[in-house]
């Protein structure tokens, strides 16, 4: 297999859709977007696609179900199912960190690594791409597809300032692949933004991968230095460069995605905005981590 993955770890508004876009406009890339969500929220509802239409009637995806169709893999209700016994946070912990051992999840987990390796070869397969990044970040996720892939997986963990996380998840913002109504993205308190933030980033950092195929990436370098970020990545990713690349067919992911014109810059709102009882308690849960990703406090 020539293809190679590149899998976006790291917790939620962190910058993995912007990163997924400026890499896919510089490379031959296929930018899936979260790929973890396809069944349920694409096939299933048909949230939009990158593309502005209807995942489940956009011709790159039914491209794709054909292709699985040859493999045996075309129910996405038995493919969310089989997800919802592997891929979550608390199994993740409990199975793979753990090592609580338990038969009936070991036949789920083959079951979905090779579901997820006919999903990954169908979309490389249609799409005729160097490169597929997938940001769906969960750790459990990522866990399953260097299984599936060992060979040809890199690693990519962006982290960003766990107090502006946790001010941008205080924040409403709307789904707007949801097309037939509007529905609001979960808002998350600070506790819980501070938890999930820790967990998530010490998950990914125990995942079995080469350090040589891994990479950490603070999300404010990433915005000050973009380009340079990126030549990095591609560097090191050894791809090459394809400014013509027009791939967009990304599953969920934030609302930019559906922008033409995209803007970097940094969003610093948080160190104004943010009520300073919340920033003492993300500081002081998050602390460990922030001194280890060089935060200042």
């Amino acid at each position: 297999i020539s293809m190679k993955i590149l899998l976006i770890a790291g917790y939620g508004r962190s910058g993995s859709t912007l990163l997924e876009i400026l890499l896919s406009k510089t490379l031959n890339a296929g930018a899936v977007g979260e790929l973890k969500y396809i069944w349920q929220r694409g096939f299933l509802e048909g949230q939009l696609c990158g593309c502005g239409e209807k995942l489940n009637e956009c011709t790159f995806w039914k491209d794709v179900r054909i292709n699985l169709a040859r493999s045996g893999r075309i129910e996405p209700e038995e493919c969310e199912l089989t997800r919802k016994k592997t891929d979550r946070h608390s199994i993740h912990f409990k199975r793979r960190i753990l090592r609580l051992p338990q038969a009936a999840y070991k036949i789920e987990r083959r079951k979905y690594i090779d579901t997820l390796r006919s999903l990954y070869l169908a979309i490389w397969e249609e799409s005729k791409v160097d490169l597929i990044i997938d940001s769906s970040k969960d750790p459990a996720h990522i866990d399953m597809v260097l299984e599936a892939f060992p060979e040809e997986t890199y690693l990519l963990q962006l982290v960003r300032d766990s107090r502006a996380v946790a001010h941008s998840f205080a924040t409403p913002k709307q789904r707007t692949a949801i097309h037939w109504k509007t529905e609001m993205m979960d808002k998350v308190g600070p506790f819980r933004a501070s938890v999930d933030w820790s967990f998530i980033n010490l998950a990914t950092e125990h995942l079995p991968i080469p350090p040589e195929r891994r990479k950490l990436l603070r999300y404010e370098d990433f915005i000050q230095h973009h380009q340079s970020q990126i030549d990095s990545i591609i560097s090191w990713l050894n791809v090459p460069s394809n400014i013509n690349s027009s791939f967009e067919h990304s599953v969920s992911g934030n609302p930019i995605r559906f922008d033409k014109d995209i803007i970097v810059k940094q969003d610093e709102r948080w160190k104004t905005e943010q009520a300073i009882a919340d920033r003492i308690l993300v500081s002081m849960l998050t602390f460990p981590l922030l001194k280890k990703y060089n935060y200042d406090l």
